[in-house]
């Protein structure tokens, strides 16, 4: 099975050699995606299909959906003037958006798939959104669910993965009567059965590679969590308009991030634009850039107003740190 996305998601091969072009990114109503890797895809994969609730925040991130596909109970009218015609709506209820998203595709023949912003916000459509990827991936060839914290696939048959040492990976069945026997794992799996979801999650790989064998009349679901940063590489950021009783750091920047928050750094000192927008841009560099002492991303889009009623220092602070400006702020 071809398993480019999955590759590039596992640093195994870099921005320069991926296919952009061959993927679709469809964009889920959960949690905007504020990893680099997601970023990259969000904004440079051929193309872009919205849930409809998501149409707003790919909008306001700068992107315009070449379709938006769901029920259309959450596509506001700001998004529906900017979309029009490519709004596919779908009024059945038995499925999801994202299903419907997904079906959407496979109708156009776009198998080559990355799903962002499918987790996060409620754990209900989080879990929904998940165990759907199992049915999906009988019928997409090279399709992923991508989180900031790690990476959603599936096996369809006993395979072997490309890995690093002491990746963690989790894996889970939703037939409870399947055997699995695993190779190149810490915690090996022995014609395990698994009867909970918890059953083999957090386990480790021992090389370069782990294998799985199981009977394929039953698809295997897995994780494969991103290695985290310490905050000893982050820069603590004076946060005290904002919050006095807790920190936020700015995570170190790689060459697409400093690119993006050097174009919201132009409208933000561009003095013909408004206080909005230079807010605007401000709050978007600081979603992209702040995370907690932990490494997780420190402000959400709920947190827009909230911002917005303190002092801007702390937007400009970030610039400052994020792009390494020589003066101080």
């Amino acid at each position: 099975m071809r398993r480019s996305a999955l590759s590039f998601f596992l640093n195994f091969d870099s921005s320069d050699s991926f296919n952009f072009d061959r993927y679709t990114v469809i964009l889920a109503n959960g949690a905007f995606p504020s990893s680099s890797t997601a970023l990259q895809c969000f904004f440079k994969a051929s193309r872009l299909v919205c849930c409809d609730g998501a149409a707003g925040s790919a909008c306001a991130r700068g992107r315009f959906p070449d379709y938006v596909v769901g029920d259309c109970d959450s596509i506001s009218n700001e998004a529906k003037k900017i979309i029009g015609n490519r709004i596919i709506c779908v009024s059945e209820q038995e499925t999801n958006d994202l299903n419907k998203a997904f079906r959407f595709c496979l109708s156009r023949n776009w198998r080559d798939i990355i799903i962002l912003g499918a987790t996060g916000k409620r754990e209900d459509h989080t879990l929904g959104n998940i165990s759907y990827l199992v049915d999906f991936a009988q019928d997409a060839e090279d399709i992923i669910m991508a989180t900031d914290d790690g990476v959603f696939y599936v096996l369809l048959k006993p395979e072997v993965i490309k890995t690093k040492p002491g990746s963690l990976v989790s894996i889970f069945s939703f037939d409870p009567n399947q055997e699995i026997t695993s190779q190149g794992l810490k915690y090996p799996l022995n014609k395990l059965r698994l009867k909970r979801w918890h059953a083999a999650s957090l386990n480790e790989t021992l090389g370069d590679s782990f294998s799985l064998q199981f009977d394929p009349t039953s698809p295997i679901l897995l994780f494969t969590a991103f290695k985290k940063l310490g905050m000893k590489e982050g820069v603590l950021v004076d946060i005290n308009e904002w919050n006095e009783e807790v920190k936020a750091y700015c995570k170190p920047i790689d060459e697409f991030e400093r690119l993006l928050i050097r174009n919201y750094y132009k409208d933000f000192i561009n003095k013909e634009k408004s206080s909005e927008e230079r807010f605007k841009a401000g709050f978007k560099a600081a979603l992209l850039a702040l995370v907690d002492e932990k490494g997780k991303t420190f402000l959400s889009e709920q947190d827009e107003e909230v911002i917005r009623k303190a002092s801007f220092m702390p937007l400009a602070r970030v610039f400052k740190v994020a792009l390494n400006l020589p003066y101080n702020i």
